[in-house]
């Protein structure tokens, strides 16, 4: 029940607010808050970098603080940069083709297509689970969307800190935090 546990933020000595949802159910956590007075710091995470979840909130998600990709807004990668580029052009395909600007999901998935088609090529027609594994684990440098991947056998997550930032929800708008 949201109203409980918000209720119980209420009367706690809690300094901040961790909102770990996305969707309908972040949008109806940060306005219930603010509807009881609660006027914590929230911070996030991905779920906030969708503008459903702004323009749900509203004012109520004003101030929220979040970590997601560096590519939520392209200029955080410096212009001319082959990340910028990356987040560019696939923004600029995907609009074409489905008349809309895409969200860090899309491209988060985009991402993932390209390097499971890369290790299917690499690991050839057999498509051996442990050959398209390993040739994933080979991935070096891929510039994509979200970053520059680089993976290994103990790192299947392929980004980097530098791939990384936070956020500041200002004026409706994503505004990256030094």
């Amino acid at each position: 029940d949201r109203g409980a546990q918000l209720t119980k933020i209420k009367d706690s000595d809690a300094q901040c607010v961790l909102l770990w949802t996305a969707g309908k159910e972040a949008v109806l956590a940060v306005k219930g808050a603010r509807d009881l007075g609660i006027e914590l710091p929230f911070f996030g995470g991905s779920g906030q970098a969708r503008k459903e979840f702004v323009d749900g909130a509203g004012q109520a998600a004003e101030g929220f603080v979040f970590g997601t990709g560096r590519s939520l807004v392209a200029s955080n990668w410096g212009e001319g940069t082959p990340e910028f580029e990356a987040v560019n052009d696939f923004a600029t395909r995907y609009e074409a083709a489905y008349g809309s600007a895409p969200d860090i999901f899309a491209g988060h998935a985009f991402d993932a297509f390209n390097i499971v088609v890369g290790a299917l090529n690499s690991a050839g027609a057999s498509g051996d689970a442990a050959a398209v594994a390993t040739a994933v684990q080979a991935t070096k440098g891929l510039i994509g969307y979200g970053g520059t991947f680089t993976f290994s056998a103990t790192d299947h997550n392929g980004l980097t800190e530098k791939d990384l930032a936070l956020y500041k929800i200002t004026n409706g708008a994503w505004v990256p935090q030094k």
